[in-house]
């Protein structure tokens, strides 16, 4: 049987490029499962809205996944996640780009394609001006892929365009397909849409 190969990453390194990302619990699971059967862990850092948070290395344009036993290795004393986020915080753009999806909806990717998207949920207080601009709509947040995730205002038709595109994003790599997120001054709100 061919065990998966471990990465071997200076410790530099590791303290440099450590992010947060965010995937489907699904993904989660199946990837926690795998490192079980070698012996090793992977601890989740948040859940929210359908979403969990793990900690990554990007090496390149490839992403590692840290587990308990890579970050108990690697001496850093720093506490891994506010590592992580420091550094996504570092690695984004402020304030977050946005890209016009549809002239006709108010629906707008957030961010730049890095690949990091799903884990700047994680950094709130970057999305007050996007919440600021909309006035009285609220605004609302979708993580599609590891790399895509959109807002729009509270308003039914740029709802179901975003519905839409989840629905259409299914079976592609790097899925997280997180519930509806709902921007308050202090925190997200994961909202229910009811038919």
């Amino acid at each position: 049987m061919n065990e998966p190969q471990i990465p071997r990453l200076s410790v530099e390194q590791v303290r440099r490029d450590l992010v947060v990302l965010a995937c489907s619990e699904r993904t989660f699971a199946e990837r926690a499962s795998d490192s079980k059967k070698i012996g090793r862990t992977i601890s989740p850092h948040w859940r929210l809205a359908g979403m969990v948070g793990v900690l990554v290395v990007e090496v390149g344009e490839q992403l590692i996944w840290v587990d308990d036993e890579m970050w108990s290795s690697s001496g850093i004393k720093e506490d891994s996640a506010d590592l992580a986020v420091a550094n996504l915080r570092r690695k984004t753009p402020t304030p977050l780009l946005t890209t016009r999806m549809h002239p006709d909806h108010a629906v707008f990717i957030i961010g730049e394609d890095d690949g990091l998207g799903s884990g700047r949920v994680i950094l709130h207080d970057l999305f007050a001006p996007l919440a600021k601009l909309l006035g009285k709509a609220s605004l609302l947040v979708r993580v599609i892929q590891t790399g895509l995730v959109v807002c729009c205002p509270n308003t039914p038709g740029d709802m179901a365009f975003v519905d839409e595109i989840v629905s259409k994003a299914e079976n592609l790599p790097g899925f997280v397909g997180g519930r509806w997120l709902a921007w308050l001054a202090s925190s997200w709100a994961e909202i229910e849409i009811v038919p």
